[in-house]
C-alpha cells in the first residue's frame, strides 16, 4: 500500500525520495525550513482549523509575498535561481496553481539536496520536481536564500543534524 505522501505526490515515487525522520505532528514545512521542530507556522487566517505561530512583524496574510516577508525577518532574501550557492541555504516556496496560495516550503541544504516536512508525516529528502504537478498542482513560486552565517539557531542545529555544518 502506498504511503499518504506517495498518494498525494506520485512524482516522488518516480523521482525518488528518502524519509529522514519519523512522523511528527509537532511542526510543519514552514517551521522546518527555519529549524523550529516544536510548532506549526502559518499566518492567522480566518477559518484555519489549527493553532499556529506567526512572527510579529510579518504580514498576517496567506500570500507568497507575505511568506517572503516573513522569511526576510530571518535573514532570507529573494533570489532568481534554484541552484545551490556556496555559503547559502535556500528555501523554495510552493504555491497552488489554481489560486496561487502558499502550499509548501522546501529547504535546500548546502550542496544542493532538498528536504521538506510533509504535513504531519515524515521529513523527506527529495527533488523539487517530485512535489510538482497533479494531483495538487504545486509549483515553485518564490526562491529565497540566506547566508549560512546568518541562519536562525534552530536552522543551524538542523544543518548540523543533516551533516551539512560543522560547529
Amino acid at each position: 500500500m502506498r504511503s499518504l505522501i506517495e498518494r498525494h505526490f506520485p512524482k516522488l515515487v518516480e523521482a525518488g525520495y528518502v524519509p529522514t525522520s519519523p512522523k511528527d505532528r509537532s511542526y510543519n514545512c514552514i517551521a522546518f525550513t527555519l529549524g523550529d521542530l516544536d510548532r506549526w507556522w502559518w499566518p492567522p487566517v480566518y477559518g484555519k482549523r489549527f493553532a499556529s505561530y506567526w512572527p510579529a512583524g510579518a504580514p498576517a496574510q496567506e500570500t507568497v509575498e507575505a511568506f517572503a516577508e516573513m522569511y526576510a525577518l530571518y535573514g532570507f532574501e529573494t533570489c532568481p535561481a534554484l541552484e545551490a550557492e556556496d555559503g547559502y541555504v535556500k528555501v523554495a516556496i510552493f504555491a497552488e496553481a489554481k489560486e496561487g496560495l502558499p502550499a509548501h516550503a522546501a529547504l535546500q541544504l548546502p550542496g544542493g539536496r532538498w528536504i521538506s516536512k510533509m504535513w504531519d508525516q515524515e521529513d523527506i529528502m527529495h527533488t523539487l520536481e517530485g512535489l510538482e504537478g497533479p494531483p495538487h498542482y504545486f509549483s515553485v513560486s518564490c526562491t529565497l536564500k540566506c547566508r549560512i552565517a546568518r541562519v536562525p539557531a534552530g536552522l543551524r542545529k538542523l544543518l548540523v543534524r543533516y551533516g551539512n555544518l560543522v560547529v
